[in-house]
C-alpha cells in the first residue's frame, strides 16, 4: 500500500553566483509529495508530473533495490524541473544552506535532480537512471559524512562500473546498444576504456552488467556490488564473486559479444552487382541500423568503424546527407 501526501517546502529564490556558468535567479515555490520511499519536489506547473513520478517510482522501487542489493536508509528526494532551463537556474544541492524543509537543513540527504524535456517515456527512464545512480553512489561511497570522508582516500571506482549498472537498470539492453558493443568488441582487441568518451564508458559498463546477468544470473549483480562496497575494488569484487580472474571474465565478455557479431556477419548475403546502390566503401566502415522516415524521403543509418560510430540522415531526393551524432573512441 502506497500512501502519498502533500507538504509545503520553503521557497528558494535569491541571486547566487557559483560554478562557471550556473546562475540562480528564478524563485521556486517548492512543494512535495511523500510516499513510503520518496519525497518528490515540484513547483508551479509540475504537480501532475510529480504525482505520476512518485507513483511510478514506488512501483519500480523493489526492482531497483533488489537488482543492486541495497535498500536506502532514508527516503530519497527527487527534485523535478518543468524544463531544462529551469534546472539550470536552480542551485538545489549545491550549497546546503540553499534549501530547507521546516527550517532545518539536511546536508547529506540523498537527492536527485531531473528535468522534463516533453517526452514522458524518456523522462521515466531518466528518472530511474538518476535514482539508481544516486543509490549506487550512496551504496559504494557512503550516505553520511564519515563514510564520505573515508572513501575520499580510496581508489576511485570507474564510471563504467557505477553508471553502467544504473544504465542497465534504467534501460535494460536495447538493440541499438547491442549493435554498438558487438562492433566494438569485434574490432578492438584491448580494453582501454580510459580512451573512450564518458558516454561510451557507460555503454560498455551497461553491456558488462548485461553479460553478468545473462551468464551468471541476476543475483550476481547485487553480490558484486555489495562486495565492491566492502573492498572498494571493482575488479576484485567481480573476480571473487564469480570465482575467476578478472582478465578471464573480460575475455568471456568480449567473446560473448564478438561471437554474436561473427555469426551475424556470416549470415549476410552479398547482393548482386546490379543491386548495389553505392560505390566502393572507402572508409571500410560497417553500416547498420537503417531506418526510413514514414514518408520514405529520409534514410537514417549508423556507420561504425574501429569502435567509433556516426549517425547520418540522407535525403533520398537530393542525395545529400548530414551527420547528426558521433561517439566512441576519441
Amino acid at each position: 500500500l502506497m500512501v502519498v501526501g502533500l507538504h509545503e517546502a520553503m521557497a528558494q529564490g535569491f541571486h547566487d553566483q557559483f560554478g562557471k556558468n550556473r546562475l540562480q535567479y528564478k524563485e521556486f515555490n517548492w512543494k512535495f509529495y511523500y510516499s513510503n520511499n520518496f519525497e518528490v519536489y515540484f513547483y508551479d506547473g509540475g504537480e501532475d508530473l510529480a504525482k505520476r513520478s512518485i507513483e511510478y517510482l514506488e512501483t519500480e522501487f523493489s526492482r531497483i533495490t533488489e537488482t543492486i542489493g541495497y535498500p536506502p536508509y532514508s527516503k530519497t528526494r527527487v527534485f523535478l524541473y518543468n524544463s531544462i532551463g529551469d534546472k539550470q537556474q536552480s542551485n538545489v544541492g549545491v550549497k546546503g544552506k540553499d534549501f530547507t524543509v521546516g527550517g532545518q537543513t539536511n546536508f547529506v540527504k540523498s537527492q536527485v535532480e531531473i528535468s522534463y524535456s516533453g517526452d514522458y517515456s524518456s523522462f521515466r527512464k531518466k528518472l530511474i537512471f538518476g535514482v539508481t545512480d544516486m543509490l549506487v553512489q550512496e551504496m559504494l561511497f557512503g550516505g553520511n559524512i564519515a563514510e564520505m570522508f573515508q572513501t575520499t582516500f580510496s581508489t576511485p571506482i570507474p564510471r563504467w562500473f557505477t553508471s553502467g549498472i544504473s544504465s542497465y537498470v534504467a534501460y535494460g539492453w536495447e538493440k541499438e546498444s547491442d549493435d554498438l558493443v558487438r562492433e566494438y568488441t569485434y574490432n578492438n582487441l584491448t580494453d582501454r576504456f580510459v580512451k573512450l568518451t564518458p558516454e561510451a564508458n557507460v555503454l560498455i559498463g551497461q553491456s558488462i552488467w548485461n553479460f553478468v546477468a545473462q551468464r551468471y544470473g541476476q543475483r550476481s549483480i547485487s553480490n558484486i556490488l555489495n562486495l565492491a562496497r566492502i573492498i572498494r575494488n571493482e575488479e576484485n569484487s567481480i573476480a571473487r564473486t564469480l570465482g575467476l580472474p578478472f582478465e578471464r571474465f573480460m575475455g568471456e565478455w568480449r567473446t560473448f559479444y564478438s561471437n554474436q557479431q561473427v555469426t551475424l556477419l556470416e549470415s549476410y548475403d552479398i547482393p548482386a552487382a546490379e543491386n548495389i546502390i553505392s560505390g566502393k566503401n572507402n572508409r571500410s566502415a560497417n553500416y547498420t541500423s537503417l531506418k526510413f522516415s514514414p514518408d520514405g524521403n529520409l534514410l537514417a543509418y549508423a556507420a561504425m568503424q574501429k569502435g567509433r560510430y556516426e549517425v547520418f540522415v540522407r535525403n533520398l531526393s537530393s542525395n545529400k546527407e548530414i551527420l547528426i551524432y558521433k561517439g566512441g573512441n576519441r
